[in-house]
């Protein structure tokens, strides 16, 4: 993959490429760096027990929605 992918123009490009990513639209190096990124917040505050567990925890946290329905809590709340 091509990381002239991950250019972000403005906070609106950004908005669309994390709304596409956390609805399961969208699957490039943008949603790597989100994996990878999560994946080592998992480890280092230690939630897993691996960098390996932790990129197994994002994606699985992503795809099957469970960030989007926190993303979703945490607006209506505000």
């Amino acid at each position: 993959q091509s990381l002239s992918s991950v250019k972000v123009e403005n906070r609106e490009h950004n908005f669309e490429i994390l709304n596409a990513i956390f609805n399961n639209k969208l699957k490039d190096a943008n949603y790597d760096i989100i994996i990878i990124n999560s994946a080592l917040a998992l480890y280092i505050t230690k939630t897993t027990k691996s960098l390996a567990e932790g990129l197994e925890l994002a994606k699985k946290t992503i795809d099957d929605g469970y960030a989007l329905e926190k993303i979703n809590q945490i607006k209506n709340t505000f």
